[in-house]
C-alpha cells in the first residue's frame, strides 16, 4: 500500500503542481484576473455556477462545455472533501491507538501524501496493538449502513435543459419531477400511512424498525446478537430474545441506525424517510440513485456531465458502523470498549471504500471520458477556449486522483482489521 501510494504520488507530482497553478490562477478573483495573461482561464472557478459561462467556445458547443466544466468543478470540491475526510479518519484511528502527531512518517506530508501517511500509520497501529489482543476473542463482525444520498434533481434538470437540442421540448421541462424519472425502489420520502419498503435511519436519527436492520439495532433482537443480549454475554450461534447492544443478525424491533427492511408482518410505521413503497403518495420525494435518462434529446456528453454533478451535489445522511465480537464476547469487552471510539472514523472509511467512494469514482470517470471529446475540440476555437480546456481537463484528472487515493487508502485500513461480514 505504502509503495503504491509513493509511486502514484511521484507520478502525479509535477502534474499536480501544474494543476495547483492553473486552478489558483482561475480562482484568484480580481487580483488573479489582473495578473493573468490573455491565455489564462479566469472563468473556471471551483465553487461557482459556471453553467452559463462563456469559455471562449462557440455558441453551439458552449452548453456541453459548460456542463463538463461544472461537473469537474463539482468533483474537485467533493473529491477534495472526501480525501480530507479519509485523512482525518485515519488520523483519528492512529491517535486513538497511541500514535503521535510528530511521527517521522508524517513530516512534510500534505494532500495525497498526508492521507497515505496517516492511513499507513493507522494500519501499523491496528496490526501491532489490536490483532494480538483480539486473538482470544476471535474475529470481529460488523454491520455497515451506507449513507443514503439524494441526487440534486433540480440541478440535473437545469443542466439538461441548458443542453437540450429541442427548444420546443416543454414536456421534458415538465417531467423533471423525481417520481417520473426515479425507479420506485429507489425513491424515498415522507410516508404518512404504511411504508411497504425500507425505513431509513441514521446514527443521529435512528428510525422505527420492525425488520432487518443493517446498522446498530436499538431494541429487541429476535436472532443472533453479536454483542450483549440483556445483561448476559451472548456467544456466536446463540439466540437473543432481549435487548441487543451490538449487531443484530435477525429481526430488530425498536430503532435502527441505518436501513431497516420492514418485514411483511410489520405495522409499516416509519418515522424516517420511507424507500421503496408507501400506501399513499410520498411527500417530498427524492431519488437515492441516478435519474433515468431524459426523453428529450440533449447534446452529446451532457448527460454524463449533468448526472455526475447531480451525484457530486447529492445530500447524504451519515454512514454508520456497528462492531461486535463473533466468538468470545466476554474476552473482547476491553478491546471493544476501545473500538467504540473508532466507529465514527471507521464509518467514513467503509463508506469511501465500499459505497460512496466507488460510485463517485465511476461517475467522475464517465463524465471525464465523455468530456474529453468536448474539451478536445475547444482549443481550435480561441486562445481562451484552449486555456480553459487545459484547466478543466487538468482539474478533472486531479479530482479522479483524489477519489482514487481516498478509496485505496480506506481499503488499506479495513484490510488490517480482523472483520467478517
Amino acid at each position: 500500500m505504502e509503495q503504491e501510494g509513493r509511486k502514484i504520488g511521484r507520478s502525479v507530482f509535477l502534474f499536480g503542481v501544474a494543476i495547483v497553478l492553473i486552478v489558483a490562477s482561475c480562482a484568484g478573483g480580481d487580483r488573479g484576473a489582473r495578473s493573468a495573461t490573455p491565455e489564462a482561464c479566469t472563468e473556471f472557478r471551483v465553487g461557482y455556477d459556471m453553467t452559463v459561462t462563456d469559455f471562449g467556445v462557440d455558441a453551439e458547443a458552449r452548453p456541453a462545455f459548460a456542463a463538463f466544466a461544472q461537473a469537474v468543478g463539482d468533483y474537485v470540491a467533493v473529491s477534495t472533501k472526501t480525501l480530507e475526510d479519509v485523512t482525518a479518519a485515519c488520523r483519528g484511528i492512529a491517535l486513538d491507538l497511541g500514535a503521535r502527531e510528530d511521527d517521522r512518517g508524517l513530516r512534510g506530508r500534505t494532500g495525497e501524501e498526508a492521507s497515505y501517511a496517516w492511513c499507513n500509520l493507522a494500519v501499523r497501529k491496528l496490526q501491532r496493538e489490536l490483532t494480538s489482543t483480539l486473538q482470544p476473542a476471535g474475529r470481529l463482525t460488523y454491520a455497515f449502513s451506507p449513507a443514503t444520498c439524494a441526487v440534486d434533481e433540480p440541478y440535473v434538470a437545469r443542466c439538461e435543459a441548458a443542453c437540450s437540442t429541442d427548444a420546443g421540448c416543454e414536456e421534458e421541462r415538465e417531467e423533471k419531477r423525481v417520481l417520473v424519472r426515479c425507479k420506485p425502489a429507489q425513491t424515498s420520502g415522507i410516508c404518512r400511512a404504511t411504508c411497504t419498503g425500507a425505513c431509513l435511519g441514521s446514527p443521529v436519527a435512528p428510525s422505527l424498525c420492525e425488520g432487518a436492520c443493517d446498522g446498530r439495532c436499538e431494541g429487541t433482537c429476535a436472532g443472533d446478537c453479536v454483542g450483549m443480549c440483556g445483561a448476559t454475554p451472548q456467544y456466536a450461534g446463540g439466540k437473543c430474545k432481549g435487548t441487543c447492544n451490538g449487531v443484530c443478525r435477525g429481526a430488530c424491533s425498536g430503532r435502527c441506525a441505518g436501513r431497516c427492511q420492514l418485514a411483511k408482518t410489520s405495522s409499516g410505521k416509519c418515522d424516517g424517510p420511507c424507500e421503496g413503497g408507501c400506501s399513499v403518495p410520498l411527500e417530498a420525494p427524492r431519488c437515492d440513485a441516478d435519474l433515468e435518462p431524459p426523453s428529450c434529446a440533449i447534446r452529446p456528453g451532457c448527460e454524463a456531465s449533468c448526472k455526475a454533478s447531480g451525484q457530486a451535489r447529492a445530500s447524504c445522511s451519515a454512514p454508520a458502523v456497528a462492531i461486535g465480537a463473533k466468538d468470545d464476547f466476554e474476552g473482547a469487552l476491553p478491546i471493544l470498549a476501545e473500538m467504540r471510539s473508532l466507529e465514527t472514523n471507521l464509518s467514513v472509511l467503509f463508506s469511501v471504500a465500499r459505497a460512496r467512494g466507488p460510485l463517485l469514482e465511476a461517475e467522475a470517470r464517465a463524465a471525464y471520458e465523455a468530456g474529453e471529446g468536448i474539451a478536445g475540440s475547444a482549443p481550435a476555437q480561441s486562445p481562451k477556449a484552449k486555456a480553459c480546456a487545459r484547466a478543466v481537463l487538468a482539474a478533472g484528472e486531479q479530482s479522479l486522483q483524489n477519489v482514487h487515493v481516498a478509496v485505496q487508502a480506506s481499503k488499506s485500513v479495513l484490510s488490517a482489521l480482523p472483520l467478517e461480514d
